[in-house]
């Protein structure tokens, strides 16, 4: 009967934590945003993107002229009614377009 303890791990093992290889080099940009957009289930617009839906968020900047909070939170959820991936079977066009809606939304929002 072997009645040594088994060592636990600690966070000063070199084992502990898995690490990044880095022997080819760090990864491109393209590789870093495409690994940020898989783990955070966020996908960072293009200026094609943004400027082929341009369209659909010029309520926003029209609220925007008010200078109204309201006027603005208004028009942001009747445009998230609209376009919510929920009420349009989850197409990826509606996920862009809301989050185009949002980006714009809390970029004006904060302006004010």
């Amino acid at each position: 009967m072997d009645t040594t303890k088994k060592k636990k791990k600690t966070v000063w093992d070199d084992d502990y934590y898995k690490t990044y290889d880095t022997s080819n080099g760090f990864g491109s940009a393209a590789k870093w945003q495409d690994a940020f957009e898989q783990r955070m289930n966020f996908k960072v617009l293009s200026t094609e993107e943004k400027t082929e839906h341009k369209g659909v968020v010029q309520p926003l900047y029209d609220a925007y002229i008010t200078k109204d909070k309201n006027v603005l939170k208004k028009a942001y959820y009747a445009l998230m009614m609209i376009h919510h991936p929920d009420k349009n079977n989850g197409t990826v066009e509606s996920k862009v377009i809301t989050q185009l809606i949002s980006d714009t939304y809390f970029e004006l929002r904060d302006k004010l």
